[in-house]
């Protein structure tokens, strides 16, 4: 697992990636799904290898436990077909035997590669280690006849006729072939997991790919590589471990015996590499036709050039949906006159940074304050199902760890929404970790386990046939003890202009290689003149002074001393504030009103490409808005983006650091109105009472477009 690393970890490729390029036998192999684009110029030396390209096997994973391979005859030592010993491929020397009488030992077939177990057989080691680890992924190519109770992996005590840990096994009744985990602790307490894992059968007298996973003791399946809707946590306690068997369950007999082929098992320390391994697989075995249509592997088995299933670099059209808590709430709102995306939200600033890579509908914003992940579970399907959406952004879980809710059933929660907009919706997912807060004395170990939740979230990365990205937002803004650095939050948790900012500098970079920045062409159907603010035939208004762009009015009001317009260096507008003296709410604007292009019926939003130049000082208002004026015009009838609307909190330092950014309004629908106009309006405010209040803005494009 990563939790060691994951805490400090700043660069954009994620610490498990890091791990990954490092670890042998790689070391300059790279795992590049198809899909993955190699033109972004990383500096990492992508698609340079010297190392042949071959296919992939599990040799090459660096989180290889276990592995047995049927179709390796020389791993397998037989008397006329009675399987005496089974040899751990990993390189971990976890082989398992039988040295009993020839009617325990399975039956090896040579011609079709598999170990057969008829119900009283099993092989094993002394070795236990699936328990003992922080979490594990079972794949299996296997063949199983439905029976009651068939125990396929398991680990048990031989002084003991209770204790059992059978994460790979059958159920009774009408779950006799449905993968049911059988857990008993040493004092006889059933800890499995509430029932079969879904939907997800095993045996059913057909050959079939599964993939069970263990993650901070919450169990999901899959079957063929499609998820069952159902994962399950157990409540952990004591198991005194000292065999690992295949099937049955080790105790002081050898309990529930199952009847199956089994082709190849591969157990591993975490899902990392799952797609990746449910594609060897399913092509070495084949059972391609088994997997879902859109299975990254379906074609074509995974090569030792890809690293992680990529989305790949998607096209130009991508809607966004968030979903989650206040942290997600926080990115739009509509109010009774405006409709405004602020600028302490996480989405605002990644898009701004990604050249508007997102489009966010209004109605795709679905963070409620307050939730816990359980609350989220149950409205999911009402509120995203009937979306329009790419890529659905999450962030869940501070609620649940205030509440001091177990780690388990925030990840069976978040296991579930991921399951559901992943596999059920078919969308891709970027999920974020919590943000650091804070936590005075940190009592009951919520940072702990706000960490290991964390630790969980990266470790999902690439899952889900690779809809998963994970991104790390907690290191950005954790101060090294697992609260937030100074001037990051306004409450403890959540962010200020500054902290949303370090967000959105995240997200930008690890989201970068799958979707790319875009950049945005002011001239094609750009409703207003002059998109790139050439020229000086501007009119200059009062409290202003200087050059402006032909097309466009620059004023202010408030303060003593000086708005400057002038041309920087190629040609579009600079805009100079420098007041003192003032109040609380001096102002700088540049404007440009159109009346043609529009009518009822349309959807408009405005942009504009902003360069900061400097350290601002007592600005707290970075506003691009968009004003719809007229007769019979909606209510809702100015939109504002980027916009800050707490008079005292200055951006300064922390907000408008030197950079380019994209400002885009939420969408303003004209549902109704006569003799209308629209608006281009870029403001910027600062309090000039309280000291000097100063910045430089480049304004390099702008825009009104139509959807």
């Amino acid at each position: 697992m990563y939790s060691a690393n994951f805490r400090k970890s700043k660069g954009a490729l994620r610490p498990f990636l890091l791990e990954f390029l490092c670890a042998p036998p790689f070391r300059g192999v790279f795992l590049l799904s198809k899909g993955y684009h190699m033109h972004l110029g990383l500096g990492l030396g992508f698609g340079r290898s010297r190392k042949p390209v071959r296919a992939l096997t599990p040799a090459f994973l660096p989180n290889l436990q276990l592995w047995l391979d049927a179709s390796d005859s020389s791993s397998i030592t037989h008397a006329t077909n009675a399987v005496s010993q089974w040899n751990d491929k990993s390189g971990n020397a976890r082989h398992v035997s039988q040295g009993g009488s020839g009617t325990l030992k399975p039956t090896y077939n040579g011609t079709d590669h598999y170990v057969s177990f008829d119900g009283g057989d099993y092989l094993y080691n002394t070795s236990p280690f699936l328990h003992a680890s922080s979490g594990y992924a079972i794949y299996a190519v296997i063949d199983g006849t439905a029976s009651n109770y068939a125990a396929v992996v398991a680990e048990g005590n031989s002084g003991s006729a209770i204790t059992a840990f059978a994460p790979f096994m059958t159920g009774a009744g009408g779950d006799n072939g449905k993968i049911t985990p059988f857990i008993v602790s040493d004092g006889g307490s059933a800890l499995k997991a509430n029932g079969p894992l879904g939907a997800a059968t095993s045996h059913s007298g057909a050959k079939k790919l599964v993939r069970i996973t263990e993650e901070y003791r919450v169990l999901t399946a899959y079957i063929n590589g499609t998820v069952n809707d159902l994962p399950r946590h157990y409540m952990d306690a004591t198991l005194t471990l000292n065999r690992f068997c295949l099937g049955a369950v080790p105790r002081s007999t050898f309990d529930y015996p199952g009847t199956f082929k089994l082709y190849e098992i591969i157990i591993a320390e975490d899902d990392r590499y799952g797609v990746e391994i449910e594609g060897y697989l399913a092509h070495k075995h084949g059972l391609t036709s088994s997997l879902p249509s859109d299975h990254l592997y379906k074609s074509d088995a995974p090569m030792t050039n890809a690293i992680l299933p990529s989305i790949g670099t998607i096209g130009d059209a991508q809607k966004a949906a968030l979903f989650g808590d206040s942290i997600s709430n926080q990115n739009s709102a509509a109010f009774s006159t405006i409709a405004s995306y602020y600028s302490y939200g996480y989405f605002t600033n990644y898009n701004a940074l990604s050249g508007l890579r997102m489009e966010l509908p209004t109605a795709n914003n679905k963070g409620i304050s307050g939730e816990r992940t359980g609350q989220m579970v149950s409205r999911m399907e009402t509120d995203l199902s009937g979306l329009t959406f790419d890529t659905c952004f999450f962030m869940g879980g501070t609620n649940d760890i205030g509440n001091d809710d177990p780690e388990s059933d925030i990840v069976e929660n978040i296991s579930r929404i991921i399951n559901y907009v992943t596999m059920t919706l078919g969308k891709r997912m970027v999920l974020m970790t919590m943000l650091p807060r804070t936590q005075s004395g940190d009592v009951s170990g919520k940072q702990a386990r706000a960490a290991n939740v964390n630790a969980w979230i990266m470790n999902q990365h690439a899952s889900r046939r690779g809809k998963v990205i994970s991104v790390d937002l907690f290191s950005d803004m954790d101060d090294g003890t697992g609260e937030p650095i100074a001037n990051s939050t306004s409450d403890g948790l959540h962010p200020t202009p500054y902290g949303a900012m370090l967000c959105g500098q995240r997200l930008q970079a690890s989201l970068n290689p799958y979707y790319d920045s875009s950049a945005i062409d002011f001239s094609a159907g750009n409703l207003l003149t002059n998109g790139s603010l050439a020229g000086t035939g501007g009119t200059v208004g009062s409290n202003a002074s200087g050059s402006v762009a032909t097309g466009y009015a620059f004023s202010g009001s408030g303060g003593t001393g000086g708005r400057t317009g002038s041309k920087n260096a190629n040609g579009s507008q600079r805009l100079v504030m420098g007041l003192s003296g003032g109040t609380s709410s001096d102002t700088m604007r540049l404007s440009q009103t159109v009346s043609a292009g529009f009518a009822v019926g349309d959807t408009v939003y405005g942009v504009a490409l902003v360069e900061v130049s400097g350290t601002p000082a007592k600005i707290y208002r970075n506003a691009l808005e968009l004003r719809l004026t007229g007769t019979g015009v909606p209510t809702l009838a100015t939109v504002s983006g980027m916009e800050n609307q707490t008079d005292t909190n200055f951006i300064g330092e922390q907000y408008l650091i030197p950079g380019q950014y994209y400002l885009v309004t939420p969408d303003l629908t004209i549902s109704s109105g006569s003799s209308m106009s629209l608006e281009w309006r870029y403001e910027m405010q600062g309090d000039s009472s309280s000291g000097t209040s100063s910045g430089t803005i480049d304004i390099m494009g702008a825009g009104i477009f139509k959807r």
